[in-house]
């Protein structure tokens, strides 16, 4: 008696055994527990029972490990199913009159835990006269019973019995003859298989420390229960089987490798997984989002998802392509992801951006949030379609590189404007698209490695994606497909930061001749060594690359606009280039390539000087290219009012500081720096104006602040304190121009742009002064000039 398989009547029908005695080390009959968890388990094992003799289905209730000693036979892992088994061959006997006739069968099963539940086995096989009809459940009929004791309503297994016994009652109700089929040797409708321990060389030293004595059920254990009887009922024995040898085989062996840190058991882990892949699956399907992104799964989920015959096969493949790995990896998963992923910028392996990280598979088993980490899961998802599908011979790294990198670049177009971000909009209501995608690119028919660039081809479904970032794949295959000698510059400019898999703006199909300088020019402007001032000045000698949200995105002041700063030129690479906005990334990127100079730093410099050498129309883009101050050591975000009226922002809104950059130009250049406020006053905030304040002015009190000049589209207007006026001499020498209420309106010249206009004319000032203005009677006038 090794390994073969039983029926519980077999069982008892066995010559050599005398009793089935539940050893004294198991822990009590949970399947009658009284918890939400349990309940629910119990409620499809009785359905499973009852599907199998009223519909002739045989079931297997996978199997029973235990021993025989002498005549005992000791059941050591599987006493929960034998005993339902004892109280289902009992129930049914009782309601079809065969009690008499089986109860010395019956009373060989007994249990060795508490004398209180041996007894109970004892009485309740032995029990006659029992008015099911006179009693509203089974429980109540035995409770009545002179036998029964009430000192066994505290054994928790008594208990649990009870509990079993009314849901069979409950879901047997109204049948009869179902005995006969159940002891039917010939065609055995519920059994097991028997593995004889001491045989196959295990011992009760090994049972008791995978199996505690006392400890409850885990919820894994009992997900296991319920899974191995929905195989069976929907699908076959084979598949059921194949389930229960490889979950506590190489399964199980390939978790624990991956179990949690000081944790002695691999359930955890492997939960987790297949949590996370039924929910992939289930995203697949179509599924509600609120069904799918519970932390833990329903089992109703777990059914509908392994209806499928299909969805089976990719569980049982994706957990045998990780087991395969492990042994042929010498880091496992870990190390063949280190060859596919990276976080850093290269050719060859696919870059992940974010919070995203490479090892994908050991991060989606920790993550317990299932809206969080998206893009890792969807990543990890594309890679077990190639591997469980892909047969060993045609698995190839670089194939499943180009389908990942293609998952990747989309995963990044799924994205939204904020302000001066470009910030994923990755929701779970994206994943059935994502998880079809994934399907599409990696997923083999006949075994051999797909094609993802043809793949791209499939419309409808990758179009749910958005059309734009599925049409920029598309370009990008087409070119990578006829000219695959462009492979590494592409790739290694969609691995830059600053671009992310969006190469839309560089035009490449109009620019096929530039792709490896674009690489090579991407790689040496954005290296993070060359300052964000340069960057900005010499990419606006090509034009007007400013970046905005459009009208809707205003201020009080203006409309916002982004040039990109040092920790960010994503925004601005990989920007949304709307109707009648110039496209400037790739006459920038030419324009440096051809520039002079032996570093970025020099090309930039050289762009710069060649641009300002021409006489120029002074606009702001011409104050924003010769002056660093503008845009240097700043957030490179705007509210746009007018060319002139303009305030740099520290923040995303009025709020948050700003200043107008001309006057941060000047603070910043410090060539009047004796003669104007310290910087950190010059800023602003919600829409007061923001001046250039004087100091330090010979005849002005310094803790006035009303003088001060205004940037504006003529030049810089003057507003002098009530009281004081400026020596003819200034008046005449700079050809100020007088406006309404005593203000005046210095402008450039040809010699002098607006920035040394205004600093020659504070100089002058400053050694000038101001002069106070006296009445008639020799005191000073308290009216305005």
């Amino acid at each position: 008696m090794q390994t073969n398989y039983y029926t519980f009547w077999t069982l008892l029908n066995t010559p050599e055994i005398k009793y089935i005695q539940v050893p004294i080390i198991q822990r009590d009959y949970a399947q009658g527990r009284k918890s939400e968890k349990v309940n629910s388990i119990r409620i499809r094992l009785v359905d499973a029972l009852h599907n199998a003799l009223s519909r002739q289905e045989p079931l297997t209730l996978d199997f029973v490990y235990g021993e025989l000693r002498g005549n005992l036979f000791i059941p050591l892992d599987g006493q929960q199913r034998l005993t339902t088994l004892f109280l289902l061959h009992w129930y049914l006997a009782l309601v079809d009159g065969e009690l008499s006739n089986v109860q010395a069968l019956l009373s060989k099963f007994t249990y060795e835990t508490r004398s209180s539940s041996r007894e109970f086995c004892r009485q309740l096989v032995m029990a006659k006269g029992l008015d099911l009809n006179k009693y509203p459940t089974l429980t109540d009929a035995i409770l009545d019973t002179n036998w029964f004791q009430p000192s066994w309503e505290r054994d928790p297994t008594v208990g649990a019995m009870l509990t079993m016994l009314d849901a069979l009652q409950t879901r047997f109700a109204n049948t009869n003859g179902l005995f006969a089929h159940l002891a039917d040797a010939d065609n055995p409708l519920i059994g097991f298989y028997f593995l004889d321990m001491p045989k196959v060389g295990l011992t009760d030293d090994l049972y008791l420390k995978m199996n505690a004595r006392g400890k409850p059920l885990t919820s894994f254990e009992n997900w296991k229960a319920e899974f191995d009887l929905f195989l069976q009922r929907k699908h076959s024995k084979k598949v059921q089987s194949d389930f229960g040898d490889k979950i506590d085989g190489p399964w199980l062996d390939f978790f624990w490798k991956h179990r949690q840190p000081g944790s002695e058991v691999a359930d955890e882990a492997m939960e987790q997984f297949l949590h996370y892949l039924t929910r992939m699956l289930a995203y697949r399907m179509g599924e509600k989002v609120q069904d799918v992104t519970l932390s833990r799964l329903g089992f109703d989920l777990f059914e509908r998802v392994f209806a499928q015959d299909e969805n089976v096969d990719f569980l049982f493949q994706s957990l045998d392509f990780l087991v395969k790995v492990e042994k042929q990896e010498p880091n496992g998963i870990a190390g063949l992801l280190e060859r596919l992923l990276t976080e850093k910028t290269e050719s060859e392996r696919v870059r992940v951006f974010g919070g995203t990280r490479p090892d994908i598979f050991n991060r989606c088993l920790r993550n317990t949030s299932p809206n969080q980490e998206l893009q890792e899961q969807v990543l990890l998802f594309g890679l077990l379609v190639y591997g469980a599908t892909v047969s060993d011979e045609n698995f190839t790294e670089g194939d499943v590189q180009n389908q990942l990198r293609v998952l990747r670049n989309l995963l990044e177009q799924i994205r939204q404007q904020n302000d001066k971000e470009l910030n994923s909009n990755l929701r779970a209501d994206n994943m059935q698209a994502l998880t079809v995608a994934a399907t599409i690119l990696g997923k083999s028919e006949s075994g051999s490695s797909p094609d993802v660039y043809k793949r791209l081809e499939a419309d409808a479904p990758l179009l749910q994606l958005g059309r734009r970032g599925v049409e920029h794949e598309r370009l990008k295959a087409h070119l990578l497909t006829a000219q695959p000698e462009l492979a590494q510059a592409i790739h290694e400019l969609e691995n830059q930061y600053v671009l992310r898999g969006d190469l839309r703006n560089l035009k490449m199909d109009e620019h096929i001749n530039h792709i490896e300088s674009f690489r090579q020019a991407v790689s040496e402007i954005w290296s993070g060594a060359v300052p964000q001032d340069l960057i900005i000045r010499a990419w606006l000698t090509c034009g007007d690359y400013r970046v905005s949200q459009g009208e809707w995105k205003k201020t009080q002041l203006g409309r916002k606009y982004f040039l990109g700063n040092s920790e960010n030129w994503y925004t601005v690479l990989a920007a949304d280039i709307r109707k009648g906005e110039p496209n400037l990334l790739s006459a920038f990127l030419i324009t440096y390539h051809n520039a002079i100079g032996n570093t970025a730093v020099q090309k930039l410099e050289s762009i710069i000087a060649d641009w300002l050498a021409v006489e120029r129309k002074r606009d702001w883009r011409y104050y924003f290219i010769k002056y660093p101050g503008m845009t240097e050591k700043s957030e490179g975000y705007y509210a746009w009012g007018s060319d002139f009226y303009v305030r740099l922002l520290e923040g995303n809104s009025l709020k948050a500081k700003h200043i107008n950059p001309y006057v941060r130009t000047i603070s910043r250049r410090r060539q009047v720096a004796d003669a104007i406020a310290d910087y950190g006053e010059q800023f602003v905030n919600d829409t007061w104006a923001s001046p250039l304040y004087l100091d330090n002015i010979p005849g002005w009190p310094s803790d006035n602040w009303d003088l001060s000049l205004h940037s504006g589209a003529a030049g810089w207007r003057l507003n002098l304190p009530t009281g004081y006026t400026l020596p003819t001499i200034l008046e005449e020498l700079y050809e100020l121009q007088p406006v309404a209420n005593g203000q005046r309106w210095l402008v450039e010249t040809a010699e002098q742009d607006r920035i040394e206009r205004v600093e020659d004319f504070i100089k002058a000032l400053r050694k000038q002064g101001l002069e106070a203005i006296e009445s008639e009677d020799g005191t000073t006038d308290s009216t305005s000039t």
